[in-house]
């Protein structure tokens, strides 16, 4: 179950937080790319696109490039890349999957920007094999990711996701502490902490 299927809370929770976030965007961006938890998410997210961007996943008989799907996901609730580096690379992967063409990751290996290139080589080093503790949480059977790409995805996007919820409610609770509590502030909060639990239940996160 993703943000999409969490509709009406998701609704009133991203036209409020967009609002938000106009107000004091760059504020935030810097805290945001400070925050070492979003940044992990966030090259988890580059790891999967690099290595399986071109593979396609099945939603009710619609087929949907793994690419497309984490970049609409993302689209979905106003998630921005605030790594430089990850943004950098996430522009020109989505550029990519935008025009259709196949993504080849010897292109970003090769890549004139050094950076690009080492953070290429380092996310697709080694094959990832799922972890014990991953197996018995989903019932997963196979060591080969590629096998379970839905959940990898779905588990990907979701962490992104939660660590932003994380960080609204973090900013709304210190808000409140400092000025007089609105009623739209606490609504919102509401919305935001009934979404954590979703997504936290989703990924098999317990929440504190």
């Amino acid at each position: 179950m993703l943000l999409r299927d969490i509709d009406q809370s998701r609704k009133k929770v991203n036209s409020t937080i967009k609002k938000e976030n106009t107000e004091r965007k760059p504020n935030k961006e810097i805290i945001l790319s400070k925050n070492s938890k979003i940044i992990n998410s966030e090259k988890e997210i580059i790891r999967i696109i690099i290595n399986y961007g071109n593979e396609e996943l099945e939603f009710n008989d619609e087929k949907i490039s793994v690419g497309k799907f984490i970049i609409e996901e993302l689209h979905a609730d106003n998630i921005n890349i605030q790594d430089k580096l990850y943004n950098l690379i996430f522009d020109k992967l989505e550029k990519l999957i935008s025009e259709n063409t196949e993504i080849k990751y010897n292109d970003f290996v090769n890549h004139e920007n050094h950076e690009i290139s080492k953070l290429t080589i380092d996310l697709i080093s080694n094959e990832y094999v799922i972890s014990d503790n991953w197996v018995k949480r989903h019932k997963i059977y196979t060591g080969i990711e590629k096998n379970n790409l839905k959940k990898t995805a779905e588990k990907a996007i979701l962490s992104l996701k939660l660590q932003h919820i994380e960080f609204n409610i973090e900013a709304i609770q210190n808000k409140m502490k400092s000025v007089e509590i609105n009623i739209d502030d606490i609504s919102l909060l509401k919305n935001l902490i009934e979404i954590k639990k979703k997504i936290a239940s989703k990924i098999g996160r317990g929440v504190s």
